[in-house]
C-alpha cells in the first residue's frame, strides 16, 4: 500500500522538520493534515510489517496494516478545528519513526498517546 504522491517528498519533510524544531506552521490546517497524513503513511509504509500477510500483521499488529493504517489517519484526521497542541511532538515521533520505534506497533502506540493527550486535556 504505497501513498499515492500528492505533495513533494522533500517538500513535506522540510515543512514537519520546521514545525519540529520551532512549533511554528503557517499553511492551513487542512493542508497541513493533508501533507501530514501523507508522510504519516508514507513512514508507515515503510515498516517490514507492512509487507508481511494478512495472518503476520494480525500476529504482530493485533489486525492488517491497512487497519492501521486507517485508525492512525482518522485519528489525525479527527482534529477539525486546528492542529493538536502537540503538533509539534507528532511531526518529531514522525520524522524520527525509523529511529526511535523499531516496529509499527511501538510507532502506533506513540501516535495514539500523542493523540490522546490532546483530546484528554480538552
Amino acid at each position: 500500500m504505497e501513498p499515492k504522491p500528492e505533495f513533494a517528498k522533500d517538500e513535506v519533510k522540510g515543512l514537519l522538520e520546521s514545525i519540529a524544531s520551532t512549533g511554528k506552521f503557517w499553511l492551513d490546517w487542512d493542508k497541513l493534515k493533508s501533507m501530514l497524513s501523507f508522510q504519516l503513511k508514507q513512514v508507515l509504509s515503510e515498516y517490514p510489517e507492512a509487507k508481511m500477510t494478512a495472518e503476520q500483521q494480525n500476529a504482530s499488529l493485533g489486525g492488517t496494516f491497512e487497519d492501521l493504517v486507517k485508525r492512525l489517519d482518522e485519528e489525525l484526521h479527527a482534529f477539525i478545528e486546528g492542529p493538536p497542541f502537540t503538533l509539534q511532538r507528532i511531526c518529531e515521533i514522525i520524522l524520527a519513526a525509523r529511529s526511535i520505534y523499531p516496529n509499527l506497533s511501538k510507532l502506533a502506540l506513540a501516535l495514539e498517546k500523542v493523540w490522546k493527550i490532546e483530546t484528554s486535556s480538552w
